[in-house]
């Protein structure tokens, strides 16, 4: 598979993401000595471990976290 941009990218693995019931953040670009994108990284918006840094041990916040 190959796209054209970086806006076809998003927009086919937002929808892709739509479909299968979560979303997609950018997390991370690498830039070139011209300052152009050489290329960015997705992930899945709920990767990545929670990690609680309120005081309240009682009654702790809900996280969405799933460590994908």
């Amino acid at each position: 598979m190959a796209f054209h941009s970086k806006d076809e990218v998003r927009k086919f693995y937002s929808n892709f993401a739509k479909n299968q019931g979560f979303r997609i953040k950018k997390m991370s670009v690498k830039c070139d000595a011209d300052e152009r994108q050489k290329y960015f990284s997705l992930a899945c918006s709920r990767n990545g471990k929670h990690v609680p840094t309120g005081s309240n041990i009682l009654n702790p916040r809900p996280s969405i976290r799933m460590e994908c």
